[in-house]
């Protein structure tokens, strides 16, 4: 893999950065597209996604220095080095709820009609994050048997190099587009408001509890068998099946 493009000097762009820039960049735009057609304030729209991702990015990166906390006590700066990789979707996924419930609030926006517009957008993004983790080498699987597994070669790569190891990031990115078409899909049939959300509960929950059997990329912290990532998927899972239920069966009144 390839976790820096090219240098200038003693500056380096790294191939994680721009595949996370893509990724926001074709999620606005997905979130804009679905806004327009929803007749969402575009503009209180544009600033609300700004904010988020704000929020998503810090709560994504305190959560992965929290969990890697020996890697950075004698490395401070490195806390501020995100373009390197090293981001919890979870981290992100959690300070972004809460943004996106203050701001829904204050500009007065149905919060169950963005939340699907925003998961939407989140997926896609996700999708080209994840391509990013694999250019870095961050996220990175078990060691696999021989044919199972992908090699990393490069010297600054955060993944353990020359063994085989499970495609962890490539496994996640392939599963969540999947998701994405499948959020898009829902979306056009205009269904009622939450119902897209709540079926991204489900759907990136049993993503995740999947996929974290192959992680191996630090150790796991383990409730009652599941690793931590897993016991959040399955309360994920379990709130995106209770969210569906209440949507698909309230009265039609409320669906707007």
């Amino acid at each position: 893999m390839y976790p820096v493009l090219f240098k200038i000097g003693g500056l380096a762009f790294h191939t994680y950065g721009l595949l996370v820039a893509i990724g926001i960049v074709v999620g606005f735009q997905v979130i804009r597209h679905w806004a327009k057609k929803m007749s969402l304030p575009e503009n209180q729209i544009q600033d609300l996604v700004f904010y988020t991702v704000i929020a998503g990015f810090i709560g994504a990166r305190l959560f992965y220095v929290l969990e890697n906390w020996n890697n950075y006590r004698t490395d401070i700066l490195g806390v501020f080095r995100i373009w390197e990789g090293g981001l919890v979707f979870y981290g992100g996924l959690v300070a972004g709820i809460i943004c996106v419930l203050v701001l829904a609030k204050i500009f007065r926006i149905n919060l169950w009609r963005l939340a699907d517009i925003l998961v939407t957008g989140l997926a896609i993004g996700h999708f080209f994050g994840r391509l990013g983790c694999l250019s870095a080498g961050c996220c990175y699987g078990r060691p696999a048997p021989t044919g199972l597994g992908i090699t990393f070669t490069n010297p600054e790569s955060l993944a353990i190099v020359g063994i085989p190891l499970y495609p962890t990031q490539l496994m996640e990115a392939v599963l969540v587009l999947l998701l994405f078409f499948l959020l898009w899909f829902i979306l056009k049939k205009n269904v009622a408001a939450g119902i897209t959300f709540s079926i991204y509960l489900v759907g990136y929950g049993l993503i995740r509890f999947f996929v974290e059997f192959y992680r191996g990329d630090f150790p796991r912290v383990y409730f009652w068998g599941l690793s931590l990532a897993q016991f959040i998927s399955v309360l994920a899972i379990i709130l995106g099946i209770g969210l569906f239920n209440y949507f698909l069966f309230r009265p039609d009144e409320n669906k707007s």
